[in-house]
């Protein structure tokens, strides 16, 4: 039996009304049920959380401007399209470099060298992650199977775990079957899972736990899991507990893990910029924003230019009232070190100018990844 469309599905009016609300605003306050409020918590993820939602009005007018074209940027492109109905041709990606991917590097050969600036361990539960890539085809399966798809089958039939998690007196197998915490040590991780991020404040980690905690298994594994030093922030450790805390169980064996097929970069970043591409989007390389121009209107701030060097030249990309602008202003990999088999990386703490010098980087590992 056929079925007429809705009228406030058809026609122009097939838009959201002006300021609707699809999603509760993380920043806004705390989550709680009310008869005011009968969204979904804002990090809320099931079947539920797959909708269509309505496009804003005004929409199919609109440009979009990313500043980065790292894993952060390639998804805000890719839910600009399929959640805010956005014409691919309206969106904008910059980067600094000649490739896109950002931290999700992954170049090189035996003859010229590898660049990985690290792993991203990853597990089941990423939920964000495998929203976006099992709507994003697969390179190597036929058509209508995922990058999703894909992942499960590499897991599902070579699944990762490790016989020595660390090793350390020349290489004996540590024992990991405790994770040798106190009683004291117990409450203290209890407490600081209880606490209001703004309690935390700047507190680091070595200032909050007793010297003791230091010697445990269970440090031990978390800090070489998620790459923590004793200086570094408390509230940066908490949220990876509350992230993390039905993982610990896999912490001594890496059961918990997942591993693509290949590295991060061929694996994510290579079929999700060639859908968008594709699809229309577009890229524009070796263009380093710096600075953004803006409208002051009394608290109100919006953008009307991105202030940048493209092709080594000072310009003023102009944005336009009813435009997007996402800028990343931060990188997992600022102030990467390099050495190689005769020279280790020279390290320094602090934080680093992301300038020509990682251009430069940039640049190298560019031509690692041309075929």
């Amino acid at each position: 039996m056929a079925h007429s469309t809705p009228a406030w599905l058809a026609g122009p009016a097939n838009a959201a009304p002006q300021g609707f609300v699809h999603a509760p605003d993380t920043t806004a306050g705390y989550w709680y049920q009310r008869p005011e409020n009968t969204l979904p918590p804002p990090d809320f993820w099931s079947p539920y959380a797959r909708n269509r939602p309505l496009p804003t009005p005004g929409v199919e007018a609109r440009k979009a401007w990313i500043v980065g074209s790292g894993i952060a940027g390639l998804a805000a492109a890719f839910y600009l399209i399929r959640d805010g109905h956005m014409p691919p041709a309206n969106i904008t990606i910059l980067d600094a470099a000649h490739v896109e991917g950002g931290s999700l590097d992954g170049a090189g050969d035996a003859e010229r060298g590898y660049l990985i600036r690290g792993g991203r361990e990853m597990n089941w539960n990423y939920d964000n992650l495998w929203d976006l890539f099992q709507d994003v085809p697969a390179l190597e399966l036929p058509a209508g199977y995922s990058v999703l798809d894909e992942y499960r089958w590499v897991n599902d039939r070579d699944p990762n775990y490790s016989r020595a998690r660390l090793m350390h007196r020349q290489g004996a197998i540590k024992d990991f079957s405790t994770f040798g915490l106190s009683r004291k040590d117990q409450w203290e991780i209890v407490r600081l899972l209880l606490k209001r991020k703004d309690e935390v404040g700047d507190t680091t980690i070595a200032q909050y736990f007793n010297k003791g905690f230091f010697e445990t298994n269970f440090w031990a594994l978390f800090r070489t899991m998620f790459a923590f030093q004793e200086w570094h922030s408390l509230l940066e450790m908490k949220l990876y507990l509350h992230r993390f805390l039905d993982s610990v169980d896999g912490f001594a064996d890496m059961s918990v893990v997942l591993f693509p097929k290949y590295d991060q970069f061929d694996t994510f970043v290579r079929p999700l910029t060639r859908m968008l591409r594709e699809q229309g989007v577009r890229f524009q390389f070796d263009t380093r924003a710096y600075d953004l121009d803006f409208a002051l209107a009394g608290e109100q701030r919006t953008v009307t230019g991105i202030r940048a060097m493209v092709g080594g030249e000072a310009t003023v990309l102009p944005v336009a009232a009813e435009d997007l602008v996402f800028v990343l202003p931060g990188s997992m990999t600022e102030g990467t070190a390099y050495g190689d088999m005769d020279q280790a990386p020279v390290l320094a703490r602090g934080g680093q100018w992301v300038g020509e010098a990682a251009d430069t980087v940039r640049g190298w590992m560019a031509g690692l990844k041309e075929r």
